[in-house]
Order: structure tokens, then sequence, then C-alpha cells
């Protein structure tokens, strides 16, 4: 039984043993289901396997605070920065491993060759949204329903919902600056030093719409797409399901996109790319 058949509603790079159909006669691309199947099973594995080394960094993290809280050295004015310390090091690990893990998915989504763009989509969103739910709110979830059943264990520094504030405060705000330099800065000055390379000795106001469109930078009409919305699922994430210990997330939500929406413009400017 033939897993799929060619259409015009086939994805460009999806792969297959062209065949004669049966029914018509006409080529069609052929990939057997049992490959097909085996190839998302494999994606699984390795999906659950980035999911379980993500608890145990996050694990790590925890167990690096409690070692730092007994540390009378880092209790500066009443204050523990060890618990500030390890919130940054859980910051900068989301931002690691997300970047990491979205290279990752691309792989194995195109790995598993879908024949459709819907069924590739399907996939990616599946994919990404797993893995980057563990990893970005994991350890908020553990300070906000784990750590004030175990006080003998891992004590709360505090209030719990004062380290939940604070967690998740240094979590946001590491996230907001890292997309204001990889979403406005970066593409400004990238763009900048392209339209310095290919108009040497010309003004670039004399261009035409063509070769100004040939100097933008590439956007992706699927992954650009998508990044996009899953960076902003993420951040509603933040902003509501832990909106009572940080109540500043929406309004710090409201001005990064107002800005990368309204104002990002002339810093970020691409072209189409499929």
């Amino acid at each position: 039984m033939s897993r799929c058949v060619s259409s015009v509603f086939d994805r460009p790079q999806f792969e297959g043993e062209v065949i004669p159909s049966a029914i018509t006669g006409e080529n069609m691309r052929y990939f057997p289901r049992d490959q097909y199947l085996y190839r998302l099973g494999f994606s699984a594995n390795v999906i659950s396997a980035l999911v379980f080394i993500v608890i145990g960094v996050v694990a790590g993290i925890f167990a690096l605070r409690i070692s730092l809280s007994h540390m009378k050295a880092l209790n500066v004015g009443g204050m523990q920065l060890g618990s500030t310390i390890t919130a940054l090091i859980n910051a900068v690990q989301i931002q690691v491993l997300n970047a990491i893990y979205n290279e990752v998915a691309v792989a194995l989504t195109e790995y598993e060759n879908h024949r459709t763009n819907t069924e590739y989509e399907d996939s990616l969103i599946a994919k990404t949204f797993i893995f980057q739910f563990v990893n970005s709110f994991a350890s908020l979830f553990y300070i906000a329903f784990v750590k004030p059943f175990i006080p003998d264990m891992d004590p709360c520094v505090g209030q719990c919902m004062g380290e939940l504030q604070a967690s998740l405060g240094t979590i946001f705000m590491t996230r907001l600056a890292t997309g204001s330099v990889l979403k406005l800065a970066i593409p400004y000055f990238n763009q900048k030093m392209r339209v310095k390379a290919e108009t040497k000795g010309v003004d670039p106001e004399e261009l035409s719409d063509v070769e100004r469109q040939f100097i933008l930078d590439d956007y992706h009409v699927i992954l650009g797409t998508f990044a996009d919305y899953a960076n902003l699922t993420i951040q509603f994430g933040y902003a509501t399901m832990f909106i009572a210990a940080y109540p500043l997330a929406l309004i710090m939500s409201f001005v990064a996109n107002y800005v990368g929406t309204c104002h990002g413009e002339p810093f970020a400017v691409y072209r189409m790319l499929d």
C-alpha cells in the first residue's frame, strides 16, 4: 500500500521512487509507509531524549541553587545572590537550548519526508511545542508547584512567590533582550553592510525595485513565520500562566511587540524566500 501519490500539492522537497500510477498510468512519487513510520519513530525517540536532557539540565541548575544557598559569601544584605545567579543560568540555558533544538527540529522534520506543507508544518509545530514548553516553563512550574511542598529538601528563598517572580523576571527580560538583538539590531547592521557591499559607487536611492529586493535579507515564508509565532506563543505563556507572580510581564510584552511590529520595519526588512 502506498503512503502517498504525487500531485500538485506535493512539497518540492518530497522524495520518493517514481513509478506509474495503477489508476491513471501517470508517473507518481511513492514513499513506503513502513519507512515513513520508521522515520517518525526515530524522530520521536530523539525528541524524547532531548526533553529528558532538558529536565536533567534544569534539575542540575536547581541542585546548584541549593548548593549556592548554603554559601554565606553569597548572602549580601539579606539577599541570596545564589538564586539570582542560577536564574541567569536558567535564562541562558533556555535561549541556547531553544536555538539548538530549532535546528534539530527542522532537520528531523525534513528527514521524515512529508508529502504536503500541511503535514510538514503540523509535525514541526508538534516537535517545537513539546520541547520549548518543557524547556521554557519547567523551572517555573517547579518553583510554583513543587518547591512549596518540599521545604526540607529545597526551601524557597523567602517566599516561593517572590522566588517565582525573580526567576520569571530574569527569564522574561533576558528573552526580550535577546529577541531585540536577534530580530532588530543584528538584521539592521547586516542590512547596512549588505547595502554598502552591493552598491559601491552607486547611490542607493537610484536603485530599481528589483535591485532593492535583491539586497534585502532572506525571510523564509514557512520557517520565518513559524519562528515568529513560536516566539509569541512562549511569550504569551510567560505573560499569562504566571501573571500573578509578575504582572509587569504584560506591559513589557506589549512594549516589546509594539516596538518590534510597528517600529521594527526600518531595522529588519526581508525578502520572501520559499
